[in-house]
């Protein structure tokens, strides 16, 4: 506790930036930083079928933002997502995508032509957008290459079907149980190495402990009723993700179980939904390997640096990284 962004405005807006630690920035400008996951990403991705799972629940924003803060695109469709890692398609559609992927290769050269052509014609705040643009073409043509790579490979046979991810869900708790699961099965099977969920407030349909909406039990202006309430919601959260946890500890690996090896990071963007306050985020690390060593308090007050922690995340995965977004220092509490 007592971790944050330092700059960080009170505000509902500050989604974007939790995994970036920039203060404050213009979406229209697309003036954000790297996220961590994206930093991850260039150290581990080229491994994998899918280089980073980027996946939003429910929100618009995205929370990943490549090495010139243009936001990536998150998948929202939990079938989609199911498709790319875990179906296998016939020698046909196998064919047919990559003929797509060698058309949009095709595209992307054209594009690339395109905005070389236009980059000495144009002002200095013009040509920093070109420039944006052309690493976006740069990335996704690296990403085209990895699809065309795995296109024949084999997928992973899982215990889950595709007709099992399409029926409808209930409520948000079995919605989030699904996306986790999607979650474990992507790492056990070494679908992917970094994976980002974003979640929005819930609501109480279908779940009958639950007798006001979230955002109005967050908002609960020390309300005890509302605070009662909004310990169900924390209390459903929970309970979702220690099942994930779970499932992680239980998945034997050579050197131990997949929660040894995978660090897992649960955080908000608001300390205190009711204030808007960004101070003393939220913030539990489980898995990785470290040495933990329970609730570490750097005071209520104090809004240490997040991104001090995200520095010895990336360390871990073997980044060789001093710095971080607003980072001043290194969290070594965590061994």
């Amino acid at each position: 506790s007592g971790m944050g962004h330092p700059g960080y405005p009170h505000s509902h807006n500050t989604e974007p930036a939790i995994f970036t630690g920039v203060p404050e920035f213009n979406e229209r400008d697309l003036h954000n930083s790297i996220s961590l996951d994206q930093v991850a990403a260039k150290q581990v991705g080229s491994e994998t079928r899918l280089p980073c799972m980027a996946l939003n629940a429910v929100w618009s924003q995205s929370l990943s933002w490549n090495e010139k803060g243009v936001p990536i695109p998150h998948e929202s469709d939990p079938a989609s997502v199911f498709r790319r890692m875990f179906v296998e398609g016939t020698p046909d559609e196998v064919r047919g995508e990559l003929r797509r992927l060698e058309q949009g290769a095709s595209i992307l050269d054209d594009v690339r032509d395109q905005l070389k052509s236009l980059g000495g014609t144009l002002g200095a705040a013009d040509r920093d957008r070109i420039e944006l643009l052309t690493t976006s073409v740069r990335e996704a043509e690296v990403q085209l290459e990895q699809q065309k790579a795995w296109s024949d490979r084999p997928k992973p046979k899982v215990p889950l079907q595709l007709a099992d991810v399409q029926k409808p869900t209930d409520n948000w708790v079995s919605q989030q149980e699904k996306w986790l699961s999607f979650m474990h099965l992507a790492l056990q099977t070494d679908s992917t190495r970094v994976i980002v969920l974003g979640t929005n407030e819930h609501n109480k349909n279908n779940v009958p402990e639950l007798e006001i909406q979230h955002h109005d039990a967050s908002h609960h202006g020390k309300d005890p009723a509302k605070i009662e309430q909004l310990s169900r919601y924390e209390d459903k959260e929970f309970e979702t993700f220690s099942r994930f946890l779970a499932k992680l500890a239980d998945t034997k690996e050579d050197d131990g179980t997949l929660l040894d090896s995978t660090q897992v990071l649960f955080t908000s963007n608001l300390g205190d939904a009711s204030a808007h306050s960004s101070f003393n985020l939220p913030v539990l690390l489980a898995g990785g390997g470290y040495k933990h060593q329970g609730h570490v308090s750097y005071g209520n007050e104090t809004n240490k640096p997040l991104c001090n922690l995200y520095v010895r995340m990336l360390r871990q995965m073997g980044v060789e990284a001093d710095r971080f977004g607003s980072s001043d220092g290194i969290v070594e509490e965590i061994g």
